[in-house]
Order: structure tokens, then C-alpha cells, then sequence
């Protein structure tokens, strides 16, 4: 994935007081998520074989839990840890299966596992509560899975970073964004001062534990499927199955939808619609380690009758091939947040202006608004109204240089309240056009 930092600190090692971090260079052997590339004939190094070693060691421990991976393995290659291909992967196949009790999960409800925490747990966040999970881990139970986990000073989060870094940055949005998500940690683990206390832990190990949770965690279903539920979705796909094989040719829809009834008449009893409206979240051990691709349409899925998570090959693969999967449509700012990398061409990318209305004040509309009597009194009460209804605060301007409808519609309505026309007439919109491509330009 890269170190993203590198990148903005090449010309400011001097005055940011530089870690190491040279153009084109991973920041330290040790990094798990930019690893020192794999040894070479030789020799590797040894930082390069315990590295290997504790990965072995892991892949060991996911076999015993019944992880299910099919044609590819985590290794290193060209400084990055992340999952290759071990043979040709045909698509359709399912590349990683986690049964559900072996990834660590949290909900809504989750009891709380520490009475050091009783009178706070349930105003924590989600991602609080399986950070003191992961805290909370037997080592008897997880420690390979532990092992391979990035280190402290492996974590390379922006929330990590010195004042002076995040300011490199150069974004506003995003400056304000890490400063709102650290002053949230640190309330997050002045509320768990209890547990670390009591157990011994220091605040960064806290802070280690928020940064697995958040570079590591996804959205998953909050409850398992019964016994008899799985018994009459059998008993419906076994009956689809009969009926393809008796008529030699595709499912007759009426057999089709008779598989699609069969199994919620075996839910009768089981409140699916309710169940399904929570949520739980979850990091799969070995599914984790799989890198991101907005390119890709590898998902995480959940199977209900097997009771694990799985992803399921959208496309084949050739050996040596690093395995990706989609972490989801996210611009690059969410990428650098919770995962600590950004994506070169990310068609999802955006850049947030702050405070439009003080952009539009200016230019196209303000000299149209100085030809007309009153002009400038409603121009500045259009935009204030904007800004009241919070339309203007923190607009996504996309990578293809488009505004959100609302938005659109909105300096529309200022252009042809300008104009005395309608806001759909050629006019208004040209008008309107012409501020929002202003306001970006300067």
C-alpha cells in the first residue's frame, strides 16, 4: 500500500525533522504494510525471515480454525504484504472463507466484556468496544493472528501524524477531519482509562488497538442463521435442483419462485425483518489482509448457510498476482483516514470546498448581481440562506469536476432570482455554471 507520508515529506525531511522516509523508499524494514520486499538469491534479511516466519506461523494457525483460502497465500513482493495467487484462480471461486466465531466481532447490544468498562460501555462507539476486545484477546487463543498484526510504530495513520504533517496536507477538510478524529480518541481512551489501569496498558497501546479496529474492520450481519432456517432453505434449493435435473433445461420460474418462498415459510418463527435491520461489525483474520482496489469487484460476503464470511473471485487470476478486494467507493481522504494509503486514479476521489457561499460571493454572480437594482442585498441574503441550510458548508466537488445536484439546483435558484428568469432556463443555468466553475478556479 505504500507509505502515503513519504511522499508529502520528500522535500521536508529537514524541516520535519524526517524519519527515514526517501522518495520512493518504504519507511522501515519492519513496516507490515510496506515490508522490505522478499529476499533475493543470497540471503534475506533477518528482520525479511521473522517476518516470513511469523507469517508461516499464522497461515499454520488460520488452517486450524478452519479458515478456508483457495489458491493464494499472504506473502511479500515488491515491498508490499498483501495476498498473491499461488496457482491460476478460475473466477467464480471463492478465494478466503473465516467461519464466524473465528472473526472477532462487536454489536450494538455487545455485552460488556469487562466490568472495569460496566458504567461507560454502552455509550461507547462500536469501534471503541472492539478495540477493547482486541485489548482483551487470549493470547493462547489468537496470538499468531496477534503476531502479524502492524505494530505500534508500524501504524502509519494520519491520526498518528505531528501537527506539522497534518498540515502538509494542504486540504482543509482533511486538517480538520484528523484534528476531529484525534480529539475522539483521546476522549475514547480517557473513558477506557479504567481498563488500561487496571490491566497495566498504556494509552498508546489503546491508541494501537483504535487503529486495528478502524484499518481492519467491516460491516457485517448481526445475527446467525438457525437450524431449521438452514434445513428449509436446503430442502428449497434441493427441490430446484431436482426439478432443473427432471427437465433437462434451466428452472421453469415456478420452481424458481417455489425456492424462493421455501425458505422464509422455514423462517416463520425467526424475526428476520428485525434482525436484519442491525448491525454487526467484524474483522475476519486472513481476509484482513487483503489489499484494496476501487478497480476490482471482489466483496466481502456473508454466508448464511455456512455461517462465515467469504469472498467470492469476480475474475480470474494468474499466479504470483496480488488478490485485491474493494474496500468500497471511497475517496482518497477516507483511504488516507482509516487505512493510511491513498489510490492513484481513484475514480471515487473528491475534493471538499469549505464554505462555497464565500467563494460565489464573488466573481460571475456578484457582477451580474452589480447590474441590477438591489442586486448585491439579494445575492449576499441568497447566500446566507445557503449557508443557514448547510448546503454550502463542506460541498464534494468529484474528480471529474462535478457538484452535488442539490448544490446545482441551488445556485440555480440564486442565479435566476438574479436574472428575474426561472432557475431551468438556459440563462440561469449558464449563469450558474459559470460561478460554480469560478468559485474552483480561485
Amino acid at each position: 500500500r505504500g507509505c502515503y507520508r513519504s511522499r508529502i515529506l520528500d522535500n521536508m525531511q529537514v524541516q520535519m525533522g524526517g524519519r527515514g522516509l526517501a522518495t520512493g523508499r518504504t519507511p522501515t524494514p519492519s513496516n507490515m504494510r510496506s515490508v522490505v520486499a522478499a529476499a533475493v538469491k543470497g540471503g534475506a534479511s533477518p528482520a525479511v525471515n521473522a517476518n516470513r516466519v511469523a507469517i508461516n506461523d499464522f497461515i499454520r494457525w488460520a488452517i486450524s480454525k478452519k479458515i478456508s483460502f483457495g489458491g493464494m497465500r499472504p506473502d511479500v513482493k515488491d515491498g508490499v504484504r498483501g495476498m498473491f495467487a499461488t496457482f491460476p484462480i478460475p473466477q467464480g471461486s471463492t478465494l478466503v472463507a473465516v467461519p464466524a466465531d473465528t472473526a472477532i466481532t462487536v454489536s450494538v447490544d455487545e455485552p460488556c466484556p469487562a466490568p472495569e468498562l460496566a458504567s461507560v460501555w454502552s455509550s461507547l462507539p462500536w469501534w471503541a468496544k472492539m478495540a477493547v476486545k482486541i485489548l482483551l484477546l487470549d493470547p493462547q487463543q489468537y496470538g499468531e493472528y496477534l503476531t502479524v498484526l502492524p505494530t505500534a510504530t508500524d501504524i502509519d495513520l494520519p491520526v498518528t501524524w505531528s501537527e506539522e504533517e497534518v498540515a502538509a496536507l494542504q486540504v482543509p477538510h482533511m486538517v480538520a477531519r484528523v484534528q476531529a478524529q484525534r480529539r475522539e480518541w483521546e476522549g475514547v481512551i480517557d473513558r477506557l482509562q479504567p481498563l488500561l489501569a487496571r490491566r497495566g496498558l498504556p494509552r498508546e497501546r489503546a491508541a494501537w488497538a483504535l487503529a486495528v479496529v478502524r484499518s481492519r474492520s467491516f460491516e457485517g450481519p448481526a445475527f446467525k442463521v438457525p437450524m431449521k432456517a438452514k434445513m428449509g432453505l436446503a430442502a428449497a434449493l434441493q427441490a430446484a435442483t431436482l426439478a432443473t435435473a427432471l427437465s433437462g433445461g434451466p428452472l421453469p420460474w415456478q420452481v424458481v419462485e417455489a425456492a424462493a418462498l421455501g425458505a422464509p415459510a422455514a423462517l416463520a418463527a425467526w424475526d428476520l425483518q428485525q434482525a436484519a435491520q442491525q448491525v454487526r461489525y467484524a474483522i475476519a483474520p486472513f481476509l484482513d489482509m487483503m489489499n484494496h482496489s476501487s478497480t476490482v469487484e471482489n466483496e466481502v460476503g456473508y454466508d448464511w448457510v455456512r455461517e462465515q464470511y467469504s469472498v467470492v473471485a469476480a475474475r480470474q487470476y494468474s499466479t504470483g498476482a496480488q488478490v485485491h478486494i474493494s474496500y468500497g467507493s471511497q475517496p482518497n481522504d477516507a483511504l488516507l483516514a482509516l487505512y493510511g494509503f491513498v489510490e492513484p486514479s481513484n475514480p471515487a476521489d473528491r475534493y471538499v470546498m469549505q464554505d462555497l457561499g464565500a467563494w460565489l460571493a464573488a466573481g460571475p454572480l456578484a457582477a451580474c448581481a452589480a447590474g441590477a437594482p438591489g442586486g448585491q442585498q439579494a445575492l449576499q441574503a441568497a447566500l446566507a440562506a445557503g449557508a443557514a441550510s448547510g448546503a454550502f458548508k463542506e460541498v464534494p466537488i468529484s474528480a471529474r469536476g462535478t457538484f452535488p445536484p442539490e448544490v446545482v439546483s441551488l445556485t440555480q435558484g440564486i442565479a435566476a432570482q438574479l436574472l428575474g428568469s426561472s432557475p431551468t432556463s438556459p440563462t440561469a443555468q449558464q449563469l450558474a455554471a459559470a460561478a460554480l466553475a469560478d468559485a474552483c478556479a480561485r
